[in-house]
Formats: structure tokens, sequence, C-alpha cells
């Protein structure tokens, strides 16, 4: 069992708990881009739990789920490439489906020349396939700054010798 990452109450409750490998996917700042002003942290049941922040709190929850990747970059690279496949196979199909559909539709076209485009599948699956692909960047990301890590730890320990 790895370390976690544990959310108490006031009364210091567990209210749920987070393993540092997906604190960055399941932990979401505030962002002017996404119009979200809350910290929204995803529980495991799905539940999302969100509370306002003050300035000094985010700062340090956003150093936290830096040191979380640095703890754990292969913990994390996991996570997202989990998401990227996810994603991948979401985007991949909705886009095969969409094709599939906007062919048949054109080789079978009414006599008064109408046919289907299916524009929702075929954008849905673009979105799709470009979120796994950023999700699978930032993986690789994560397992250079593991070997980064490594060879740092390495140079330390030669060093000191």
């Amino acid at each position: 069992m790895g370390k976690k990452l544990v959310l108490l109450d006031a009364a210091q409750i567990r209210v749920t708990s987070i393993p540092v490998g997906e604190a960055r996917m399941r932990i979401h700042v505030p962002s002017f881009l996404q119009s979200r002003r809350y910290i929204v942290i995803e529980s495991y049941d799905g539940t999302l739990l969100s509370f306002e922040p003050k300035p000094k709190a985010l700062e340090n929850i956003r150093a936290l789920i830096e040191e979380c990747m640095h703890d754990a970059p292969r913990a994390t690279a996991k996570t997202y490439w989990k998401a990227a496949l996810r994603d991948l196979l979401i985007g991949g199909g909705s886009f095969l489906l969409g094709v599939i559909i906007t062919c048949a539709s054109i080789l079978f076209t009414a006599p008064d020349g109408k046919f289907l485009v299916t524009t929702g599948l075929l954008v849905v699956g673009v979105i799709e396939i470009a979120r796994g692909i950023y999700y699978a960047i930032r993986a690789s990301q994560c397992g250079r700054r593991r070997a980064v890590a490594r060879r740092e730890d390495w140079q330390e320990e030669n060093g000191n010798e």
C-alpha cells in the first residue's frame, strides 16, 4: 500500500483519501480558463467535494500536488497512462463510429440527395483523442522526471564517496 493524502473534516474525521500518484488527477485547483472558483476533490465514490480556498492555502495545495508528483512519479505516470488509454479508446471509438455512420449514409443516399453527417460523434472523438494525447504526453514527462531523479540520486551517491 502506497502513501496517501487524507482529507479530514473539522472534527478530524476522514472524508476521503487519495493515493499520491492520483493527486494531480483528483485534486482540481481554481482555474480562470475553466471558470472554476473552488478547489474540487474527487472521492472514490465519484462525489465532488468543493472548498473555497484562501490564497495561502491554494499555494500550499499546489506545492503539495507537485511534491506528490515528485515523490511518486511512477504512480503518477501510471494514472496518466490509464486516463490516456481511456480517452483514446473512447475518442477512437466515437470517431470511428461517426465515420462509419457518415460513410454508410453517403453510400445509401436517399433519392433526394440528403445524407447524415454525424458531426457530434466526430467532434467528440477528436476532442477525446486530443485529451488522450495530452495525458500520454504528461505520463511521458513523469517518466522523464523519474529518470532525472534517479540520475541525481546516482550522482549524489558517487559524488559523496
